[in-house]
């Protein structure tokens, strides 16, 4: 099994001729996310060469400021990514995390927490993360990930379940009465 460390899992800002591996990629995250939906949902359904549609707004994550892509890697492979953005769902300035994918083979084996502390370290501030409800494994790991001590000493709060009556249409101002706007240790 493989085992994320400092030297073997890195997460890095994504230069514009790898834009194809972020929307690749983001057709595995909605393949994991579709899993969710209900079966007679008419939405995150395959278009007819066997793809999802595009995934809405991406192009801001290479023109609109204070939007990044992010591409993990193990050992130089690719592993997942992360879009980040300063959108947030409540009011004022904070980072926020829009998605979040590791590859299932990397998965339980702290890929996921060796990303979230270099995204931490590399983007101090003003923290939203918000999780839809009927996402069992994702509220799972913010939670841990909060609990571990390098994670849970720069980031506060309590993480927010996002309401969505469908996962292609989310209502983010339906946030229940415990919502995440979590502040790292360093000041921007």
């Amino acid at each position: 099994m493989i085992r994320a460390d400092d030297e073997s899992a890195n997460v890095r800002l994504v230069c514009g001729f790898e834009r194809p591996s972020i929307e690749r990629l983001l057709q595995f995250s909605i393949y994991d996310f579709s899993e969710l939906e209900t079966p007679d949902s008419d939405d995150l359904e395959f278009d007819d060469r066997g793809s999802y549609a595009p995934f809405p707004g991406l192009e801001s994550y290479w023109c609109v400021d204070g939007f990044r892509p992010l591409l993990m890697r193990v050992k130089e492979r690719l592993a997942g990514f992360a879009l980040i953005n300063t959108r947030s769902h409540r009011s004022g300035r904070a980072y926020n995390v829009a998605e979040f994918f590791v590859a299932r083979k990397y998965r339980r084996c702290g890929v996921a927490t060796e990303a979230v502390r270099e995204v931490l370290a590399r983007y101090p501030g003003h923290w939203e993360i918000a999780v839809v409800e009927r996402n069992v494994a994702a509220r799972a790991l913010w939670f841990n990930l909060r609990a571990t001590a390098s994670i849970g000493a720069a980031v506060s709060g309590v993480f927010a379940r996002l309401s969505m009556p469908s996962l292609a249409r989310p209502r983010v101002n339906t946030f229940s009465d415990r919502p995440l706007l979590a502040r790292s240790g360093r000041s921007q």
